[in-house]
């Protein structure tokens, strides 16, 4: 057996049964570090087996400190750009057909700093809002996939915000 690549996953016969509604498979996909040969690979295998996923959830988004003490949705950057921007990924990606729910995530939960920009964000929610809501607009989202993951121990109170982030959150992307 020859070691794995990314460009081995086009070697791969296509999936056998196609999904049947409404059924959603979602791949994720890691854009940050990949290498743009890499994530060609990943969308060609995508393309091939279109029939068996439906739904696609690239590392999109990042929260963005802004100099008003607020927090906002922001661009996670491409290592090796194979399209321009983010945006543009989405848009090819909906373009082929999959539905989308971008990842949110967040480099500070490596370096131990991430909790102080959640707690921000939770007291004051609605810049972050504003971005997502007309992102979900313009790519024709169908919702997102939050990943705040931290090394940092939080308190009862953060959970408490965590849950009334997402309650809002979850109420504004179905209104």
């Amino acid at each position: 057996m020859s070691p794995f690549t990314w460009n081995s996953l086009l070697d791969y016969p296509p999936m056998v049964e196609p999904l049947r509604q409404p059924r959603r498979v979602m791949t994720w996909l890691w854009t940050k570090n990949d290498s743009s040969a890499g994530l060609q690979s990943t969308l060609e295998y995508m393309r091939k087996n279109k029939a068996s996923f439906n739904c696609a959830s690239p590392t999109t988004f990042c929260l963005e400190e802004r100099d008003d003490g607020t927090v906002d949705l922001g661009w996670v950057v491409l290592k090796e750009p194979i399209i321009t921007t983010q945006g543009e990924l989405l848009s090819a990606l909906s373009d082929e057909g999959f539905d989308l729910i971008p990842l949110i995530f967040e480099d500070r939960s490596q370096q131990g700093d991430l909790l102080p920009v959640l707690r921000k964000l939770f007291a004051n929610p609605t810049r972050f809002f504003e971005s997502a809501l007309r992102y979900a607009k313009i790519y024709n989202l169908q919702g997102f996939n939050i990943d705040f993951e931290t090394e940092e121990v939080p308190t009862e109170e953060d959970f408490v915000g965590l849950r009334m982030f997402l309650d809002a959150f979850t109420a504004l992307m179905h209104s």
